[in-house]
């Protein structure tokens, strides 16, 4: 497609932030806050998502999803800079996540504004719909905005583990990358991933999450190549509302065979501003040559 101002794109990214955080306080502002835990889809005692704040300290059955309401604690975002936690969605939920994210090195630079769409399909199971509904690249030889790719995929559930370090929950993630994006973004071909994600509960407050995975994207020369996915993050509840992170990750290759790695280690927090809405933000620094200088990422998710 033919170049874009890049004076195009800060004005839809603002748009995008100011709309997704004026729907985020008009929910936030509307909905009633309870005064009790959420339990979510999981028994008590047990963690699910990103959320230790989920925990209880009587064993009693899961509550049906409908009863109990929305949360966006149980299970928690996924979109921000911290790992994909292995909790699900509670059957007949869903959540709407988006967010405006950007990175640069030397005079190159690009930023995106993606969506998620996760549903709750059935019990340990949840069904994901992501849409890049803006997508921009720019170096000293011009810009480019467009469209971006469409990611189907699932995540499964099979331990809801227990208290302590030695006990976490784990399942896996399975995606697909469509190729049907605008212009010069499209590749053509299809782009797999999976991820085994496990979360440790360290203490009712604090959680440890990783993941394990492989992408397989398509470098400049259009060869598609496997590239491995390592990812840590150290997240903690300073008040009932908020939670703060430290997170790094590691990509390998960066690029086809002889590509080298792209480390970055960051930092970011959750507001959690009501029992439907969360606010968060996050920024990384690249440790190699093969990384970005610096990422950062802004957004909103909602439960329903």
């Amino acid at each position: 497609m033919a170049p874009v101002s890049l004076s195009y794109f800060p004005t839809l990214a603002l748009v995008s932030i100011i709309s997704g955080l004026s729907f985020g306080f008009c929910v936030g502002t509307t909905d009633v806050l309870a005064d009790v835990p959420s339990l979510g889809n999981a028994p008590a005692t047990q963690r699910v998502g990103n959320s230790p704040a989920s925990e209880q300290s009587v064993e009693i059955p899961a509550p049906d999803a409908g009863a109990q309401g929305a949360d966006i604690k149980d299970p928690g975002p996924d979109f921000g800079y911290i790992p994909n936690s292995i909790g699900i969605v509670p059957p007949g939920r869903f959540y709407v996540e988006s967010s405006v994210e950007f990175d640069h090195k030397d005079s190159d630079r690009s930023a995106r504004v993606p969506l998620l769409l996760r549903v709750g399909a059935a019990q340990n199971w949840e069904f994901r719909l992501e849409a890049w509904a803006v997508q921009y690249e720019g170096d000293s030889s011009g810009d480019e905005t467009g469209s971006g790719p469409i990611q189907l995929g699932f995540k499964h559930r099979l331990s809801r583990g227990g208290e302590g370090a030695f006990d976490p929950a784990y399942g896996f993630e399975l995606e697909f990358l469509v190729p049907v994006s605008s212009g010069g973004f499209d590749d053509g071909k299809v782009e797999p991933s999976g991820f085994i994600n496990v979360d440790h509960t360290l203490s009712p407050s604090s959680i440890f999450t990783w993941n394990v995975g492989f992408f397989t994207p398509v470098d400049e020369t259009d060869d598609q190549f496997l590239q491995g996915f390592l990812a840590g993050a150290y997240s903690r509840f300073v008040t009932p509302s908020v939670q703060l992170y430290a997170t790094g990750s590691l990509n390998y290759p960066a690029s086809g065979s002889e590509g080298g790695a792209v480390s970055v280690l960051g930092i970011g927090g959750y507001w959690y501003r009501s029992r439907r809405t969360v606010l968060f933000a996050g920024y990384n620094a690249g440790l190699t040559s093969e990384s970005p200088e610096g990422s950062g990422v802004v957004g909103a998710s909602f439960a329903f």
